[in-house]
């Protein structure tokens, strides 16, 4: 018998396996990925211990699931340094001078990024780059110009790299509040005339439902948008490329302080609300999203049997929002046609706006308001 009991626990132990994961890269994850980490983990019975400070994860559970927890953390390192340098390059800006009007415009994303990559790299001489159409362009790094192709008649272009980054570090808002972090919440009090200004935009909450207004104060995010605000200047000049939009979110301190800390992307998307597009949404009109909201909350308030009068505390982000050229967007959308930088419900009067890169978008105050259920 004891004979026994020790080869059942031998292939046990054979089976089993704990395993220390150690990236560095794990101190960026999101709490909504540390979530989705925790989550697969439980439905694998997989005990799972995380410290971002020191950057490990410990697993411990059956051999071929803890095989799999390993690959699904290094699918979301992968996920996380991918964005990382999509961060890096947020607020770089290559563009080239029209040699006809003198005026700088921006390269794409896609160029930006391969030109970024050699810069980077320290690439000097020739390189080819294919934009978006498929059309090559032909650069010497050395010499900083976008050489002339056959049927060109505007001759070379002479081309520019800026960082926007130190620039804003000296530009960031005058009425932000000192922050010791590189992103702070800062709570507005009501005789504030910066509190009373919120109350007064467009299509806003009613002034008697809200409890607290935050202005959200990120210098990473600041920087970042106004990078790719450049870039839509130099494309749209006079076109009314901004928009002060909203977003309304539950009140989940751990979402709201993802959202204050990192932005807006898609995984904060809600995939019911894809009807024209999977991006992240906003919205015109704060009173239309609350009411929609409330008749989604009704038929809770009806399955659940909740009582009629109750209230629920919601959050409503308000935002800037790079819509530049919009086009009609639908369910099949992942990212916007070519020469669009946005999709909305209609083209005549919009009240849905879609946007498909994180810097597109700056988060500017959180308010929290009661909304009653009816």
């Amino acid at each position: 018998i004891q004979k026994a009991l020790r080869m059942i626990k031998e292939t046990e132990a054979r089976n089993y396996l704990l395993k220390r994961l150690e990236y560095t890269e794990i101190n960026d994850f999101t709490p909504q990925e540390v979530l989705r980490v925790e989550n697969e983990c439980k439905q694998r019975n997989v005990t799972f211990q995380i410290d971002q400070k020191n950057a490990y994860i410990i697993i411990d559970g059956l051999n071929e699931d803890v095989i799999e927890i390993d690959k699904y953390v290094m699918a979301l390192i992968v996920d996380v340094v991918r964005r990382d340098i999509k961060l890096r390059t947020n607020t770089i800006v290559w563009s080239y001078r029209n040699n006809i009007t003198q005026k700088s415009i921006a390269y794409d994303d896609n160029m930006k990024e391969q030109l970024e990559k050699f810069y980077l790299e320290k690439r000097g001489g020739l390189v080819s780059i294919e934009d978006t159409n498929g059309k090559q362009h032909l650069f010497d790094l050395d010499k900083m110009i976008e050489l002339s192709t056959p049927g060109n008649s505007t001759g070379n272009l002479t081309i520019s790299r800026k960082d926007l980054k130190n620039q804003c570090k000296v530009q960031m808002p005058a009425h932000w509040s000192p922050m010791s972090n590189s992103w702070a919440k800062v709570l507005l009090d009501k005789s504030d005339a910066e509190y009373q200004k919120i109350l007064k935009i467009a299509n806003m909450i009613p002034a008697g439902c809200i409890s607290e207004v935050y202005r959200i104060q990120n210098n990473r995010l600041y920087q970042q948008y106004l990078a790719h605000k450049e870039t839509f200047s130099s494309r749209f000049h006079e076109l009314d490329y901004e928009k002060i939009l909203y977003r309304i979110e539950t009140a989940n301190s751990t979402i709201i302080d993802d959202i204050c800390q990192n932005g807006f992307n898609r995984s904060h998307n809600d995939p019911t609300c894809a009807h024209y597009g999977h991006g992240v949404h906003f919205y015109r009109k704060a009173i239309d999203i609350d009411h929609s909201l409330t008749l989604s909350s009704r038929m809770m308030m009806h399955n659940s049997h909740m009582n009629d009068g109750e209230t629920s505390i919601r959050c409503l982000f308000v935002c800037k929002v790079l819509v530049g050229r919009m086009t009609v967007g639908n369910a099949s959308v992942k990212v916007p046609p070519h020469s669009f930088d946005s999709t909305v419900d209609s083209l005549y009067s919009p009240e849905i706006f879609v946007v498909y890169h994180d810097a597109q978008c700056l988060p500017e105050y959180l308010i929290f308001y009661e909304s009653p259920i009816y």
